[in-house]
């Protein structure tokens, strides 16, 4: 079992204190999004269930020249290979220190019609998020980009930003990742055929 088929088991859109009960009884979650929610530093951030395919434990990407600082390689997921992107670098903050954490992760999640992953501190967990809570971001935010930022609210005290990945890889971005990533997949068939003959 993957972490968000865990997170999805654990879920319960009924486990909500008395004060929420109310906007969230099974009835209505039909009015609220679903989101895998992550850490960043101190800042909880989320992404539709609906976007995001599996979560993986970190694992280095392996390196490819010629892309934009926040992307650090590339993964091979079961034959396919995928761009690892990292927000921190992406959104201005420090660098995380992956290889020395037990809890960060990947999420493989869709930017339009391509899988890529992201690298996050921690996968936190899966909220029933009532759309009507769901607020446009400030014109001034300190941290993020705006233009990153699809919505934000507060559920359990927390404050919750969802991300649009949509806007993280450029098109020119995501095309010049389809050229490298075709070579890493030319180079590691080409790996593969010189092993099976050796």
């Amino acid at each position: 079992m993957d972490l968000l088929t865990e997170l999805l088991h654990d879920s319960d859109p009924g486990e909500f204190d008395e004060d929420e009960q109310s906007d969230l009884l099974l009835e209505n979650v039909k009015d609220c999004v679903q989101l895998v929610t992550f850490l960043l530093g101190r800042e909880k951030y989320g992404l539709d269930v609906l976007q995001v395919q599996e979560i993986i434990r970190y694992g280095e990407p392996t390196p490819v020249p010629n892309l934009p600082d926040f992307v650090r390689g590339v993964i091979n997921l079961r034959g396919i290979i995928l761009p690892v992107l990292d927000l921190r670098l992406r959104f201005g903050m420090s660098p995380g220190e992956y290889d020395h954490s037990e809890s960060a992760i990947i999420l493989i999640a869709y930017v339009e019609t391509k899988l890529v992953g992201v690298i996050a501190d921690a996968v936190a967990d899966v909220l029933y998020f009532p759309r009507e809570r769901i607020c446009p971001p400030p014109d001034l935010m300190a941290q993020v980009d705006i233009e990153y930022i699809q919505g934000m609210g507060e559920i359990r005290n927390e404050l919750v930003m969802i991300l649009n990945l949509d806007k993280i890889l450029s098109p020119e971005q995501i095309a010049k990742y389809k050229i490298a990533s075709n070579a890493c997949a030319s180079d590691a068939n080409a790996n593969d055929f010189l092993v099976k003959e050796s």
